[in-house]
Formats: C-alpha cells, structure tokens, sequence
C-alpha cells in the first residue's frame, strides 16, 4: 500500500501541474525558506566581524576551527582525520570530534576567502534552510498533492523547535537535509525501483550524512527500523512482496556504505586520542517532563524562563508548545486510519519515551526515578546520544500530520465553518513556535599578533603557542578562535575538544586535555579566583611543561579578565618581565625549550 494510494481526499489523483509552473514554484518556497533562514541568523549577519552567537561561543569557536582545519587539508594535502594544531603535541582524533566535513568541505572556498566566521554564519544559515527544502520535496512528491501543505510541512520541519535550538551553535545537529532524501529511497525500494541504483544511491546518502552528523544518522536509522517494523505488521502482504527487494537494496547501501567508512569508523574508534562514551556526563540530559508543552526560548510564544526546563538554550529539542502537542493528538486521532500515521505516531511515542533520559527530570530537577532510556543507556553507541536529542526525530511526524491535515483542509468540502476552525487550529498550533533571531553577542577581536601574521617570526611548525589562561574546555577559548582566524598555520596548546580521560579505565571521553601541573594552577586561578604561591618546584615544573608542549611563545591578551594576575603569575614562574607584541604580553621562551 503506497502512501499516494490510501484512499483520503488529500491525497486523491489531481491533475499535475506543469513542469515550468512547478519549478516556479519550488523555487518560490525556496526563496521564502531562505529568507527564513536569514531572519533566524541576522543578528549575526549584521556584524559578522565583531559577533558570534550568544549561547555557547566556544562551539562556534570550534565550528570555526574545523572550517580551517578543513581549509588546511586541502591546501596542505594532510590527514584530515587528525590534527596536531590543537592540543600540542598530543593532537586531537578529528573524526571524534564531529568535524562535519560534509558541511566544511563544500564551505573551504567561502573559508579561504573570507574567514571562517563567514563560514560559520553560512553554515547555520544553511541548516535551516535546506533542511526544510529537503522534506518540502519529500512530502509534494511522496505525500500530498497540495504543495501548499507540503510547504508549510517543510517549514516546520527546517524550523522547529529542537532545529532552531541545535542550530544556535551546532549547526550539524541542525543539518537533516540528507534525512529526507534517504527516506525517499527507502520509499522507492519499496515502491520496485531498482536494488542496485537505488541501493547504491541510499548507501551515498548514508556516507553524506556520516561526515554531517553521526547521531543524527543513528536517529534517522533508529526511526526508520521502528516505522518500517511497525508499518510490515499493519502492511503484512504487502511487506512480504517487497521484502526481498527492500533488503537486497539496504544490504547493496549497506555494503557500499561500510566500504566507503571502513577506515574513519575504526581511525575514530581505535585511532590515536579515541574515547569511549560519556560516562555518567550523558546522564545528566533528558528531556523535563513539562518541557514538552513549553514553548522554546527562540520564539513568538517563548520566555527567558522556558531554558529552566533544559540543560541550556541549545538543548531545547522537546519545547513543542502545549498547543502543538494537543492539536498533534487531535489530527493523528483524525488521520489514524492511514498506516503511515499510524506507524510515525508510535514511533514518535517511543522516541519521545527514550528521550526521557535515564532518570526523570521534572520541573527543572533531576530525580532518582529511573526511566526506560536507563536500560539501553550502557550499550555501545548509544552511550553516547544525548538522550533529550531522541526528539529531533519526531520532528518529521508533526511536519508529516501538518502537511496532511493542511492538503485535507484545503481539498475537502468540510463547509466553510469547519475550514475556518480547522485552519484556526493550525495557526494557534504553529504561530507561537515561529522562531525568533537568534542572540548574537559581542565577539572578543584577534589581536594583531595573530591577524598581522607577527607570529609568524616566533612559532614554526615545530612549535607551539601557549596561551594563558592555557586552553582547558571553555576556560581560554580564545585560542581556538585565533588558530581559527590564522587558518590552522600555528599549533596551540590545550583547546576546547573531546579526548580520553586517562582518569577512567576505558578511556571514556572529556571536554579538553588532561592538565599539566602549569595549566592546573592557571585553570584554578580563572574558575574561582585562587592565586598559588609559587614554590621552586613549580618553576621547574613550568618549565618542564614548556618544553613538554614545545612552546615557542607565552601570550597573554590584555583583555583578559585576570589578566594582571596571569601575568604575575608567570612573571614568577619563569623570572621573566613580557614584552607587548602585537597587543599582547608575549614571553619568547625559544631558549628554554630547545
């Protein structure tokens, strides 16, 4: 049974348009995403230079690190799945890192030519916007005749809550343009296209959407595998016809796909600087159970107070608004007859269920009520999805219930009365979660030292830079913002990234490198204030550090928030007054570290 042959006025045979008034149309609804995009990310376009997005600038910071490390790449021809310019000398597996090279790749042109804080600004704008083409495509070719219906179904899906929220600093959580496109070949597997094509065309896919995001592919193959289960037990007859066809094309995708992933798989499993899972950190996220009915920060209906019911702004995936929730019900009970409503709303139940976390949290606090997403939490891979994230994908069954009750509403003759209270449904359901910019605040500036290429007399590629406070997950990310800025050309100490705990038996994963005793004390002085008294240990332990991280220079930016008490610190640590290079302190320590 094809979704086009359910017999519902929607999806009744209409006369097609023609070829040219289509196209005009698909463009037309691509402008107006595009447009859409642009309102959601124009804070940061007003002043691309001196801004960077408000929520998380440390990931926009790493964003715009990969933007130039894929720069590098390809104009150095070096091993994109390692690098060595963050964290020297010990360097960083990349592909465990979610570099996205699906996405920066594409972007090295933009990057090369005019930074990668444009490249950054293009990429979430892109998020959005091809994300809600994509599945406007799907759902006019494969679900309604109304592309009126397929439109706003689209819109909803580029620009939903849990997509607006991601794409505030991860703009590859927020990148699903693939996602529809490998739903359509799986449709078309069904429906008797061809196993090899096909199956080769699902498998580049899957690659595609391998280098963009990795939990978003383990999602969109979760969800699949349920809606697919679910739909053969409704559709048994036919299930048994298409099955051989349906597996030859996933094992032909599967086998091209796995060839093609062999090596990055094991280089980000079993490579240099690999980790395993999270630990108890991933615990720490789950969906509030009031979340569901809240309306997200970045909307029309939304408050500062609604990120009280998640870990931060960004996590705001399961803020669907009370009145979208009720009204999803409403038409899955109106359009449950459909099969594929049926199997997209227990699939939905069940991510939503999952995306409860391992313990409940309720009201903005985390209880010891275990929930089910405990029992699977353990399992490799899955020891790694946060688990709030589960509800990004449902969003494709809201976008689905919209666009069909849209192309019922506007095709049926239900009286013009229950139009009315009908279309009144959809706008009190969608108008509140329309997104608002996105908060952009002031970005600190390069100082000349980087942006003159003055570095250039003092670090060689055998050496590094050492900021202070030295670079410690968020603590001194400004030196993953100025390796940005210079194109990955100089090695930094330290940053802000994903690798081993050597604290952990199995290597489990942690935001920066292990600190050194020079790094810890700079780390203790940036937290909380806590000054140390240096000890002639720890002038020789500072120096054993140095030529640990082959540093070639100590900088210390003026505008650092404790900044005069950084430098005492290692004025007496190293007996040595800076000098003011290119607007900040510089300390040359070429000679203790040879």
């Amino acid at each position: 049974m094809r979704v086009q042959d359910v017999p519902t006025a929607e999806t009744s045979p209409a006369p097609s348009p023609a070829k040219p008034r289509r196209i005009r149309y698909d463009l037309g609804v691509l402008a107006v995403y595009l447009l859409g995009a642009l309102g959601l990310t124009m804070r940061l376009w007003a002043d691309l230079d001196n801004r960077v997005l408000a929520s998380f600038p440390p990931d926009q910071y790493l964003f715009e690190f990969f933007l130039s490390h894929s720069a590098r790449v390809l104009t150095h021809l070096e091993n994109p799945l390692f690098t060595h310019i963050l964290n020297a000398p010990d360097g960083v597996n990349v592909m465990a890192n979610t570099a996205t090279f699906a996405i920066t790749l594409p972007l090295v042109p933009v990057t090369l030519a005019f930074g990668p804080h444009v490249g950054f600004a293009a990429m979430v704008t892109l998020a959005p916007f091809l994300t809600a083409f994509g599945w406007y495509l799907l759902f006019s070719r494969k679900l309604v005749s109304s592309r009126f219906a397929a439109a706003v179904g689209g819109a909803f899906c580029g620009f939903a809550p849990g997509i607006v929220a991601q794409d505030n600093v991860h703009p590859n959580l927020a990148m699903h343009f693939v996602v529809p496109f490998i739903v359509w070949q799986l449709l078309r597997l069904r429906d008797g296209a061809r196993v090899w094509t096909t199956g080769l065309l699902l498998g580049a896919l899957v690659v595609y959407q391998f280098f963009i995001n990795e939990e978003i592919l383990l999602l969109t193959a979760l969800g699949c595998l349920g809606f697919t289960g679910i739909w053969a037990l409704y559709n048994r007859a036919e299930a048994q016809r298409v099955i051989k066809r349906f597996v030859g094309g996933l094992v032909v995708a599967g086998v091209f796909a796995f060839a093609l992933l062999a090596y990055p798989m094991w280089f980000q499993f079993f490579g240099p600087q690999h980790y395993h899972g999270f630990g108890d950190f991933v615990h720490l996220f789950g969906a509030d159970v009031y979340s569901f009915t809240a309306f997200p920060t970045h909307s029309l209906g939304g408050s500062p107070d609604s990120v009280l019911l998640a870990n931060n702004v960004v996590e705001e995936t399961t803020f669907f608004g009370w009145p979208l929730v009720v009204m999803a019900l409403v038409w899955a009970a109106m359009l449950w007859r459909r099969t594929e409503v049926k199997a997209a709303t227990i699939t939905a139940a069940v991510f939503t269920v999952g995306s409860l976390g391992s313990h409940l949290h309720i009201g903005g606090v985390l209880t010891k009520i275990p929930a089910p997403w405990y029992l699977v939490s353990h399992l490799p891979l899955l020891d790694s999805v946060i688990a709030s994230r589960l509800t990004l994908a449902i969003i494709p069954w809201f976008g689905m219930l919209i666009a069909l009750v849209l192309a019922r509403l506007l095709r049926e003759e239900p009286g013009a009365r229950m139009r009315m209270f009908g279309l009144a449904g959809v706008a009190v359901a969608l108008i509140p979660l329309i997104p608002t910019p996105l908060a952009a605040t002031v970005r600190p500036p390069v100082p000349p030292f980087v942006s003159s290429g003055e570095w250039r007399s003092y670090v060689d590629a055998d050496h590094s830079l050492v900021m202070l406070p030295v670079p410690y997950a968020s603590v001194g990310i400004a030196a993953v913002q100025w390796a940005a800025a210079a194109k990955a050309e100089f090695a930094i100490t330290g940053g802000y990234f994903l690798v081993p705990n050597p604290d952990t038996p199995d290597g489990q994963g942690m935001f920066g490198p292990p600190l050194r005793p020079t790094s810890k004390m700079f780390y203790r002085l940036a937290t909380d204030g806590r000054t140390t008294v240096i000890t002639e240990q720890d002038r020789v332990n500072a120096r054993v550090d140095l030529r640990y991280w082959r540093a070639a220079v100590v900088v210390l930016s003026p505008q650092e928030k404790r900044a005069a008490q950084y430098k005492e610190m290692m004025v007496d640590l190293l007996g040595v007054e800076p000098q003011m290079k290119g607007g900040v302190w510089l300390w040359d320590v070429r000679e203790l570290t040879r």
